[in-house]
């Protein structure tokens, strides 16, 4: 029997999935990103193309087949069940959604009238967070227009200190990390990295006999070396921000600066340190193009705020 036009449309079924859930488990398995994984569901399954559009729908959190999430699950070694969004990320979700509709008919503060109770805490927090998320989304939306228009000009650019000839026959470095870089990034994994353009200055014992107050470019005169590079890291939570200075006679540049979740780095802490170090030859002119993959060092304090953001909503859903 034909279906009438004006009959009621069917329930949409399914499952969803939960992303957050879902980006634990990938960084358990070493996966890093999507196609990483939908690459592996097609090999596992022996398919001609790779499952990239069920795979994005998974992690959109629409609803999908159980056999869509079994896939994912298979190839990530864990029950499939334990990635379904659960009734209580569905109702954060409702509770978040709901409060920005109403934060966006409230009037400004300044219509308020003085007799109207104050904004309670979570809902002061998701305000900020609400605001520092449209910040930093314009910041990197004009980032990435300015970088696809100038891309030519870009590539052309060399590094801060390209035209700068080492004082012997290789570049010597003077490396200095706070006691959080060091907790974070293997410092004899950093040398042994660089090793091969570079020579090191024994700062330590110049450290403990000299006055502390000095600066970079007296210590390098005193040592005789090309480069002082500082690492510097402040963490939140979860969350840690690691800067990489360079300096060199009376010029000092900000080289490297990134902002993740402490446990990405702790998943594959070779990948950063050999980003830094690439960073650090192009900056030098050893390499004649790179390009970081994971440092912002033009929007460093907007990740810094976003970062804070992040980290106090955290601590708010998990109390």
């Amino acid at each position: 029997m034909a279906v009438s036009e004006n009959s009621p449309r069917k329930r949409k079924r399914g499952i969803r999935a939960s992303r957050v859930k879902l980006e634990e488990a990938m960084a358990r398995a070493g996966y890093k990103t999507q196609a990483s994984l939908a690459e592996a569901i097609a090999d596992k399954e022996n398919l001609d193309s790779i499952p990239k559009d069920v795979v994005s729908k998974v992690f959109r959190e629409l609803l999908v087949a159980p056999s869509s999430i079994q896939r994912v699950a298979n190839i990530l070694e864990v029950e499939a069940y334990t990635l379904y969004k659960s009734a209580e990320e569905q109702k954060r979700e409702y509770t978040i959604t709901e409060n920005e509709s109403k934060i966006e008919k409230t009037a400004p503060i300044e219509s308020i009238p003085a007799t109207q109770p104050a904004l309670n805490f979570r809902s002061l927090l998701l305000l900020i967070l609400v605001v520092l998320i449209g910040v930093i989304t314009t910041i990197i939306t004009v980032n990435v227009l300015n970088t696809s228009s100038n891309m030519q000009i870009v590539k052309s650019i060399s590094g801060k200190f390209a035209n700068k000839k080492p004082t012997l026959g290789m570049f010597s470095l003077v490396i200095d990390a706070d006691e959080k870089s060091r907790e974070l990034l293997s410092i004899p994994t950093l040398k042994k990295t660089l090793q091969n353009n570079y020579t090191f200055s024994d700062y330590s014992q110049f450290s403990k006999t000299l006055d502390s107050e000095l600066l970079p470019r007296d210590i390098l005169n005193e040592l005789q070396a090309d480069f002082f590079l500082k690492l510097e890291t402040t963490e939140f939570g979860g969350f840690v921000s690691t800067t990489a200075f360079l300096y060199s006679d009376n010029d000092v540049h900000n080289v490297w600066a990134i902002s993740v979740r402490r446990s990405y780095i702790e998943l594959d802490e070779l990948l950063f340190i050999e980003d830094l170090v690439s960073t650090i030859e192009f900056e030098t002119g050893v390499l004649p193009n790179y390009s970081s993959k994971f440092s912002e060092t033009t929007n460093q304090l907007s990740m810094l705020d976003y970062m804070k953001g992040r980290n106090l909503l955290d601590q708010s859903q998990s109390n």
